[in-house]
């Protein structure tokens, strides 16, 4: 029987490469690929005098890296944006208690159980008494008059920037054929590159995170594996749907936009240490373009076409949960035009985002009820 990939665990560190005595271990359950492995590099050497004869490989000390496939989930966002940007700043949202009233869209409100808020998924007129929400759970909804609510836990804001030296993270993965579990284990982990893109009305949002990690190890060829400990964290399931992103030029929403991407790269790389041959990673300078597709018309030309500087706002959103990825200082390319016989005209331009000594190229607020 073989091994079935059964959890992936996901944790801060204090000391980047050094697993916390305690962590608060999130448990992913939205990755959807899982490549880590250490990559040791090899030569072959053949001295004279062996008769000819063909000599083993000398192995040296590996490397780790590999990529972790994700669903974007409204949990999941200040993890990622946390370890790719920089550390955020954690407070907790605070809303207007329940009352009887009318309510539009995207409204929230305080439940007087003081453990749940309420996301207003559809307006209308309340009904004279508060909901109760006893055996239900985040994400269920509940009928108030003319109003259906989301059921929501406390609400957080996660807001942070560009950092030179995002906190690290370690990661385990458990492989499970049902007898003897194996985990392994990659410390020191930083996100290298990663794409925060939309095509067409796909009914997911994934990404692919490329990660380098400073040291790994697993349980199988280490019988002093040390046990995980401290506290498990299951992850929402419930990810951002079909239309729940919208691309923002200058805070105006572009609304006829086929396809967007942004592809984060902090040139991260690994060397070696002559004296031990340790892993010493090192972080580059960020690098940040993209493209956007979509139809022409007269604001979208004077935007791209003109190559004056904008701000582009990347918005996701989904029953409460809003991340904003704000790059506030993007140049489009000379944007090409694309013409299909019989079709509207499209404009198809890449671009580059960018910063200077007073404004930041990237800065970010998320809104979930994770606790990270």
């Amino acid at each position: 029987m073989g091994y079935l990939a059964k959890q992936l665990r996901w944790y801060k560190e204090t000391v980047p490469g050094e697993k916390p005595a305690s962590p608060q271990n999130m448990l992913i359950q939205t990755a959807n690929a899982y490549s880590l492995n250490p990559n040791y590099p090899s030569e072959v050497i053949t001295p004279i005098g062996a008769g000819g004869e063909a000599s083993p490989k000398v192995i040296g000390t590996p490397d780790f890296s590999g990529d972790i496939g994700l669903v974007l989930t409204g949990e999941l966002m200040p993890l990622i944006l946390e370890h790719t940007f920089g550390a955020a700043t954690k407070t907790s949202v605070t809303a207007a208690a329940w009352a009887s009233g009318t309510h539009v869209k995207g409204d929230l409100v305080s439940h007087s159980d003081g453990a749940h808020m309420l996301y207003c998924e559809q307006g209308g007129t309340t009904g004279a008494t508060e909901p109760d929400l006893t055996g239900l759970s985040e994400y269920d909804t509940v009928t108030d008059g003319s109003v259906k609510w989301v059921v929501r836990n406390l609400l957080k804001d996660y807001t942070g920037q560009r950092e030179d030296f995002p906190p690290t993270f370690g990661v385990e993965m458990t492989f499970d054929d049902g007898t003897t579990p194996i985990k392994e284990r990659y410390g020191g982990c930083r996100i290298n590159t990663i794409e925060f893109a939309k095509s067409g009305d796909d009914n997911g949002f994934k990404t692919t995170a490329s990660i380098i990690a400073a040291n790994g190890d697993d349980s199988l060829t280490n019988a002093t594996y040390p046990a995980q400990g401290g506290t498990d964290v299951s992850l929402s399931k419930v990810y951002f749907g079909a239309c729940d992103l919208k691309i923002l030029i200058d805070d105006v929403e572009v609304v006829n936009t086929t396809k967007a991407s942004v592809t984060v790269n902090r040139n991260v790389s690994t060397d070696k240490c002559v004296k031990c041959g340790d892993n010493i990673v090192q972080l580059g300078s960020i690098s940040l373009e993209g493209s956007l597709t979509c139809l022409m018309d007269t604001d979208t030309y004077l935007r791209m076409a003109n190559r004056e500087v904008h701000k582009l706002t990347f918005r996701y959103s989904y029953k409460g949960d809003v991340t904003d990825i704000v790059f506030n200082k993007i140049q489009f390319d000379r944007a090409p035009k694309t013409i299909d016989a019989s079709k509207f005209v499209m404009f198809d331009s890449g671009f580059s985002a960018f910063g200077t000594d007073t404004i930041n190229s990237v800065q970010y607020t998320s809104r979930s009820s994770i606790d990270y």
